[in-house]
């Protein structure tokens, strides 16, 4: 998280009333305060005491009783435990690889100084300044260079503040040097902090993640690592907290199974002796890339920056903002997911190493779906002078039987005892139901990681609260994950606005929240205009296709801020719902329940060219190999409106499984192709550019209309034989994993807000609804 005024405290030792001790403190994680070690000793070595005092800097605030549960001298550093009831996400961290004497690196910096002391005590003071990193090569400290002030004196009581590099704690102020004006300060770097093992290990308790070191100068470029939402209804142990988040490789909630060939050749590669390297690893989406690259940058230890490339460079030349890559001190490894849809990356990062000398190894991991995809990055290598052969490539095949099966606990029962601990960790019965949870197994074969972790979490979840609302028994993995999601939104949105609960909830929120996951919110704009227009194709659909007026712009900024509140983001207005693979599953289930519902989002008038091209991409990644229904519907979206997406259509053929493929489907769909702008490709031949089929060119086979697969709207015909969510032994002991079918008499309609375990089939027919029901009322909200 960002830096966060409410996580600074005073710092008090009045132990001995003759020698008060007094400083600041920055709270790091829920429940611990991180400061310096003298102030809690009162600068006597050795002598750490049973407790201390902290307050926050509210108005009103008490004392409360903070006890050290970790330091050390040499970093004169301490973490202090408090039990507030205030839960905060951690604190991000991060380090100045490519200090430069003569660019500074701009900070921030908030205490309790001696010069703001007043009759009722003092009060806090904000200070701008930069960082020296260049001091820290020889005294293990940074300097910070801070306003300046008449006496050196002044400066008491700043000792223990957090030094923040936009939203990284990246020091933290312990001295002020002699023999200088008071405009300097000392600070521990937060990275000697995490080479600290049992700093990692106190910080990374619980419910958190074990932390990960950022670099200042990099943050631009870089994906923030994931984090949970921030609101109360989140906390652990609560039966709310978001279980998609726990879902995310980057999570490493699992523990690394399999890959260990994989991961030597990646090792081995990451520390030869060249200076810049890269390599390409493809694979279908779930099979473990991500995971992969996780685990590299884990191994490779904590003197390396690993890093994901964001989706999008920033808004700035990529000659200024990529050049801290050629200039890092620290080893990097850098990574671009989904590189075949980030051509501009690929270019942009190897124009920029191009020539790279330096003995400070750099490494690029590119990851893609379809093994085609290594030849773009070989020709832009090419093109750069950069090496790539035979041994740049890596294909990530299915896992086989020796990584799904061992010694007891199994994968599947360890990682679902995993999942339990993390959700229901405090429940009273945890003891009794976790332990059966190490003894499942599976006897159908799994073959991707993300199947694994969602088949224990499924587990986990089913034994603590049952299946919920979407299914009894023998339902998908996908479908109680995605129930305990919904569960998720009802419980967010009760404590962020109760006053707009009502039956229609959650089939808004749910529209919503694929609305979100579609398009992204890069902006405040951009997410206003989102939650438009699933707001109006929600009811919009339910009248009939006659789009209703609203919603106000107070309910809109509210439903807004609630998305934020869901799924935060670090670098946008708001993140989304993932990984892909469940986003995915999302979206085509939404669709069967609410036909034409993607196709009315992807039109919504209210969305810019740029959403809308985000939005068809995000539907074809997520369409993959396995989901031709997605891909199906994409195309009759395309169809239904040539002259709004046509050219979108063509311009993200990349993010398709097969590219080709997918721009032959779209020629063959328009009415007018060759109005348009088509690739280049050096095969063109007589069909068309790229080999596409002219208007006159052959049918493909399976075409049997414009925007058709098999010439029908519905989901074609699958072969899941080999799905391991449609047998029984895939899903622990279920007796059928197959997605419930409609009956032919259907029951009453379930109340969303019944949230107690519950087994028997569901019925999935929507209610009609009016728009101001309670939740989207024009005129106002329901009271």
């Amino acid at each position: 998280m960002p830096f966060d005024s409410a996580s600074v405290v005073e710092v008090l030792n009045d132990d001995a009333p003759h020698r008060l001790s007094y400083g600041t403190g920055y709270q790091v994680a829920t429940g611990l305060v991180l400061t310096a070690l003298h102030i809690v000793t009162r600068g006597i070595r050795h002598q750490v005491p049973a407790s201390v005092k902290v307050r926050r800097m509210t108005d009103g605030a008490d004392w409360i009783v903070a006890e050290p549960v970790w330091h050390d001298d040499t970093l004169d550093a301490v973490l202090l435990a408090i039990d507030d009831g205030v839960s905060v996400p951690p604190v991000r961290f991060g380090t100045l690889t490519a200090p430069d004497p003569q660019h500074p690196v701009k900070c921030g910096v908030v205490g309790f100084p001696r010069v703001q002391a007043g009759p009722s005590g003092r009060n806090p003071m904000s200070v701008d300044g930069v960082l020296h990193g260049i001091t820290q090569r020889y005294a293990d400290r940074y300097q910070v260079e801070l306003r300046p002030l008449e006496h050196r004196n002044g400066w008491q009581g700043m000792s223990g503040s957090a030094v923040f590099c936009g939203p990284l704690l990246t020091g933290m102020i312990v001295t002020v040097p002699q023999g200088l004006h008071a405009d300097r300060a000392n600070a521990v770097p937060a990275h000697a902090l995490l080479e600290c093992p049992s700093f990692r290990a106190v910080l990374g308790r619980g419910e958190y993640p074990e932390p990960e070191l950022e670099s200042v100068e990099l943050c631009p470029l870089l994906v923030a690592p994931p984090n949970r939402a921030e609101y109360g209804s989140t906390d652990p142990h609560s039966l709310g907290a978001s279980v998609a988040h726990l879902l995310h490789p980057r999570v490493r909630t699992a523990e690394f199974i399999g890959r260990e060939d994989e991961l030597e050749r990646l090792m081995a590669w990451a520390l030869s002796p060249v200076p810049m390297d890269v390599m390409v690893v493809t694979g279908p989406m779930g099979v473990g890339k991500t995971r992969l690259a996780v685990e590299l940058g884990r191994r490779l230890g904590s003197d390396w920056v690993t890093g994901f490339l964001r989706t999008e460079p920033p808004e700035a030349p990529p000659a200024s903002i990529l050049h801290p890559i050629t200039t890092s001190e620290h080893p990097l490894l850098l990574v671009i997911d989904y590189a075949e849809t980030r051509e501009d990356w690929q270019r942009s990062v190897l124009e920029t190493l191009a020539g790279y000398r330096k003995q400070v190894p750099v490494r690029v991991l590119f990851l893609c779906r379809p093994a085609s995809a290594s030849e773009s990055v070989r020709r832009t290598c090419w093109k750069n002078f950069v090496d790539f052969g035979p041994h740049s490539t890596l294909r990530l095949e299915n896992l086989g039987p020796d990584d799904q099966e061992g010694p007891d606990p199994t994968p599947l029962g360890a990682t679902a005892h995993t999942f339990a601990e993390r959700l229901y960790g405090a429940d009273l019965l945890f003891d009794l139901f976790a332990l059966s949870l190490q003894e499942l197994r599976t006897e159908a074969s799994v073959t991707h990681p993300f199947t694994l972790n969602l088949m224990a979490c499924a587990e986990a979840i089913t034994r603590f609260e049952g299946t919920g609302d979407r299914g009894s028994a023998g339902t998908s993995p996908y479908e109680v994950v995605l129930s305990r999601e919904e569960r998720y939104w009802l419980r967010t949105a009760r404590w962020y606005a109760p006053s707009i609960m009502n039956a229609e909830t959650l089939d808004l929120l749910r529209t919503l929240v694929v609305t979100q996951g579609l398009f992204g919110g890069r902006n405040r704009n951009e997410a206003a205009a989102a939650v438009r227009a699933g707001w109006r194709t929600h009811y919009g659909l339910a009248e009939g296709g006659l789009i209703p007026d609203g919603p106000d712009v107070p309910e809109a900024r509210l439903l807004r801020n609630l998305l934020k509140a869901l799924y935060p983001s670090g670098e946008a207005e708001w993140g989304g719902l993932g990984p892909h693979a469940l986003l995915a599953h999302l979206l085509a289930s939404a669709e069967r329940r609410d036909p034409g519902l993607l196709e009315a989002l992807l039109r919504a008038p209210e969305l810019d060219v740029d959403q809308r091209r985000r939005g068809l991409e995000t539907l074809l990644l997520a369409a993959g190999s396995d989901r031709p229904d997605l891909t199906a519907t994409a195309l009759d979206t395309v169809a239904g409106a040539p002259d709004e997406l046509g050219q979108v259509a063509i311009d993200v053929a990349h993010a398709a499984t097969e590219p080709e493929v997918w721009l032959r489907r779209v020629r063959a769909t328009l009415p007018d192709p060759d109005g348009l702008e088509w690739p280049n490709d050096p095969g063109e031949g007589p069909e068309g550019p790229g080999g596409l089929p002219g208007p006159g060119g052959p049918e493909l086979p399976g075409d049997s209309g414009p925007g058709r697969l098999g010439g029908s709207r519905t989901t074609p015909d699958l072969d899941l034989a080999d799905d391991p969510f449609n047998s029984a032994s895939g899903f622990g002991a279920s007796e059928d994993l197959r997605d419930p079918q409609p009956t032919e008499a259907l029951p009453d309609p379930v109340d969303p807000f019944e949230l107690s375990r519950r087994s028997g089939p569901v019925d999935n027919r929507r209610p009609s609804r009016t728009p101001g029901q309670g939740l989207g009322r024009p005129g106002g909200f329901r009271s």
